[in-house]
């Protein structure tokens, strides 16, 4: 059982006062069980002061003894205890076959999670998280024991239930990008009962756009990055970048994909790329794609001209290498990569803003999302595509409006003007708010199937006429 810290009252007797936070740690249970105890149970309360609520101890004490009489339910011909976790949670200890038993296994149950919730530190159940909650990929362990280095330096030596929602929210604020691995961390403390909530969960802070609102190079910006890599690297690797760029910029990979392609895996003729693999430069072990299937995409023009223009080394197996013909990592690549985006000043891009200008460029000759989504090895349909990956260029939006405009069907007479017009009968004069077209009324659109079908019984009437 905590500690109770003493409150000097106002009434000026000995009684201990505690906020509500104070008789949930007091009593081992969650801080939404005192509000509905308060709400449902008539737990007493001295009422708010400067925002929080209060309670007597030895009032609250009373009405838990009077309680506790209650603790065990009635199941079928035994008694069922249960412990209270928090957001409407419960764990079922067990059904005993009598009340006393239930009561003394609930009160066993609680005194086991606020010791686990008493000793366990920040620090310590961050070095066994990643161990004790592995995710699917290993990679994934590694990048997300990597990004929370900086919570248990914050953090380091308190306990998780001493971490309050100020606390969590003033880290969050410092570290807006690494508050999603605090949150996934602390749920994973919640759900093996260490702490009663997750302090990091519904923090509404602003979330990040990704890179919807970025400026992605064009394609002749793409061009301009290509051509650069062979005054940055000179002739011996400029060629080798300069493929690299042109190929990444139309296939759209991941950066994984592109370090394990092999020759095996690439058919110029049939204008195919096969990708089987990924590498993963954490631990330079091969791993499947991220879509956790192989798949095959098309090669575009613009790529297999790039691949053909590139000289192949001696024993080609690897479809892009680094300098010395190894195979290429995420540090190898960046070095390389860096100094060309440096000289070619197209803004502040990395290597996955070529994945972004695949997409974009797809989008501009007229694929659907999901056939991006297809290209890019997206799983999900075309949302996340639809969402980050296709930009919108101003130029070429604007010229795109311009060529819609000028290609847009004129202005076609109604019906009944196409009627008095086949009878010969003169139009009546009438204001109109319409416009003539651009050369007059010989530009304007011939009438269609009805308006030739009227204009052949107008002829055939006056013919008739005539001879008559």
């Amino acid at each position: 059982m905590s500690k109770v810290i003493a409150f000097p009252t106002r009434r000026g007797s000995e009684d201990v006062e505690l906020t509500k936070r104070q008789l949930a740690d007091h009593w081992g249970v969650s801080t939404r069980w005192i509000e509905l105890m308060v709400r449902d149970a008539d737990l007493p309360s001295l009422g708010l002061f400067a925002g929080k609520r209060r309670f007597n101890l030895a009032e609250a004490e009373d009405w838990k003894r009077r309680r506790d009489g209650m603790s065990a339910i009635k199941r079928g011909n035994g008694w069922a205890a249960r412990v209270y976790l928090g957001g409407g949670r419960w764990r079922w200890v067990g059904t005993f076959r009598t009340r006393r038993a239930a009561k003394e296994a609930e009160a066993a149950a609680i005194r086991n999670r606020v010791s686990k919730r008493t000793h366990e530190t920040v620090d310590s159940f961050a070095e066994r998280w990643t161990r004790d909650f592995p995710r699917s990929r290993e990679t994934t362990n590694l990048h997300n024991a990597e990004r929370i280095k900086p919570l248990v330096e914050a953090f380091k030596g308190i306990r998780l239930s001493d971490v309050d929602r100020v606390m969590a929210r003033e880290w969050a604020q410092r570290n807006p990008r690494l508050a999603r691995y605090a949150r996934s961390l602390f749920e994973d403390a919640r759900n093996d009962g260490l702490v009663e909530e997750n302090p990091f969960s519904n923090l509404r802070l602003p979330g990040s756009k990704g890179r919807k609102d970025e400026a992605i190079p064009t394609e002749a910006e793409l061009h301009t990055l290509a051509d650069m890599a062979g005054a940055v690297h000179g002739p011996q690797y400029g060629p080798e970048m300069r493929a690299m760029i042109l190929f990444s910029g139309y296939v759209g990979l991941r950066a994984g994909e592109l370090y394990s392609l092999d020759w095996d895996h690439v058919d110029l003729q049939a204008g195919q790329v096969r990708i089987e693999r990924s590498f993963a430069s954490k631990n330079r072990e091969y791993v499947p794609p991220k879509s956790g299937k192989p798949r095959t995409v098309y090669l575009p023009p613009q790529a297999k001209d790039a691949l053909r223009g590139k000289p192949r080394r001696p024993e080609p197996v690897h479809v892009f290498s680094g300098k010395r013909g190894q195979r290429l990592t995420a540090t190898t690549h960046f070095h390389l990569w860096n100094p060309v985006r440096a000289a070619a000043r197209v803004g502040h891009i990395d290597w996955h803003s070529l994945r972004h200008v695949a997409g974009t460029l797809m989008a501009e000759r007229g694929l659907s999302v999901r056939d991006i989504a297809w290209q890019l090895g997206q799983t999900d349909g075309g949302r996340i595509a639809h969402r980050l990956y296709i930009h919108t260029h101003q130029e070429s939006a604007m010229e795109r409006v311009a060529q819609a405009f000028r290609t847009s069907p004129r202005y076609a007479p109604s019906r009944t003007q196409m009627r008095r017009r086949a009878l010969g009968l003169r139009m009546r004069r009438r204001p109109s708010h319409r416009l003539e077209p651009a050369g007059g009324a010989s530009a304007r659109r011939p009438p269609g199937r009805a308006g030739s079908l009227l204009c052949s019984v107008a002829s055939g009437l006056r013919s008739r006429d005539r001879a008559g």
